[in-house]
């Protein structure tokens, strides 16, 4: 047993089999767990119990518990985080979410169906059960399917003050 009141300074390699530290812990250097195809977990624990982020070398994967969030950006503007029951990507700042890409593509969670598709200079494709309704072409744009308004206002002109001019949509 080894009680040290006062400074130390060790210059060299100490190994020490654990380690607990009740205070303020500061790192001059570079700070490395594991080696190479030989990690270990390190967890980083939140103020709020459960709240956890944890890097999980078997997995090679950072974890973050439910609501324990990313943020990014120096008002939080940027969160992505679970809620324990949706998944959330939010824009809590100023400015817009932009999505830069190529292409970009909106799948369902499996990846199995095709929600919405855009590519540059080129179609903006919207789909229903993985089959293609709306898209976007060089002179406007093409539907697939019924077009079923749920309300339809027609402009006409009389063809004079004294005559009336019905439509009848139904039978054309």
């Amino acid at each position: 047993s080894l009680d040290i009141s006062g400074d130390i300074d060790v210059d060299g390699t100490t190994n020490l089999d654990a380690v607990d530290i009740d205070g303020a812990v500061q790192l001059d250097a570079t700070f490395t767990v594991g080696a190479n195809d030989q990690g270990y977990d390190v967890t980083l624990h939140g103020d709020t119990a459960a709240r956890n982020v944890v890097w999980d070398s078997s997995a090679d994967s950072l974890i973050f518990s439910d609501n324990a969030k990313a943020v990014f950006g120096a008002g939080s503007d940027l969160q992505i985080y679970h809620d324990g029951s949706s998944s959330i990507i939010r824009d809590a700042g100023a400015g817009n979410l932009r999505i830069w890409a190529e292409d970009f593509s909106l799948q369902k969670s499996d990846g199995s169906e095709a929600m919405i598709y855009a590519s540059p200079d080129d179609s903006v494709i919207l789909y229903y059960n993985g089959s293609v309704k709306f898209f976007t072409t060089s002179t406007g744009a093409a539907i697939t399917g019924a077009v079923k308004p749920t309300t339809y206002q027609e402009t006409y002109v009389a063809s004079s003050a004294a005559s009336t001019v019905t439509l009848d949509l139904a039978t054309a």
